[in-house]
């Protein structure tokens, strides 16, 4: 079952990580503006699962990027 994420993807020219848009980093791991850590922690591995290049038949692996750094955000800015 394909899961649709709302991922905005890099603009074009984006080499790398570092060049992707995190503003939207709730919306890419669908959590709420008073998610804690341990729900970021929790939806990146569901996410992680549907997504990851190597679980996953199909799967591409531009989302996986943008998951696991929407995912290292938001361990920086959600409250423990």
């Amino acid at each position: 079952m394909a899961h649709d994420i709302n991922i905005h993807p890099p603009a074009a020219g984006c080499s790398n990580v570092s060049d992707i848009d995190y503003s939207n980093w709730r919306d890419v791991l669908d959590v709420d503006r008073e998610a804690r850590a341990s729900d970021v922690k929790r939806a990146y591995y569901k996410l992680a699962l549907i997504h990851h290049p190597d679980k996953a038949t199909g799967s591409d692996a531009d989302d996986f990027v943008l998951i696991h750094a929407a995912y290292t955000l938001g361990l920086r800015l959600a409250p423990l």
